[in-house]
């Protein structure tokens, strides 16, 4: 009985994470390339939210603020530089470092 309770935790949080993730993601990732094992594939939510969590980042909120996370949106943040590093969110993806976090750049 425990195990069972144990797999069907695991299986609901995998569950939720792959519904969640892929769109939003697999626009990033067309959009800037990650490298496969870089900061911004390894982040994956983390990229717009504060690790796993539903509350975002700075960059998260930005785009938030658009609506769906398309390549337009995304364009239209890239002159932004959300986290105030010093680094316009466009720059610090292409140089794969987050965007949301000011101590990546």
């Amino acid at each position: 009985m425990k195990r069972t309770l144990i797999s069907l935790s695991l299986i609901s949080i995998f569950a939720v994470t792959a519904i969640s993730m892929p769109a939003y993601i697999g626009v990033l990732k067309g959009k800037y390339e990650p490298k496969k094992d870089g900061k911004v594939a390894s982040a994956k939510c983390g990229v717009c939210h504060v690790g796993m969590s539903k509350k975002l980042n700075p960059f998260g909120a930005d785009l938030a603020k658009l609506g769906k996370v398309t390549a337009d949106t995304l364009a239209k943040v890239d002159g932004l530089d959300s986290d105030g590093d010093g680094v316009k969110n466009g720059a610090e993806l292409k140089a794969d470092t987050l965007p949301g976090d000011k101590a990546s750049k």
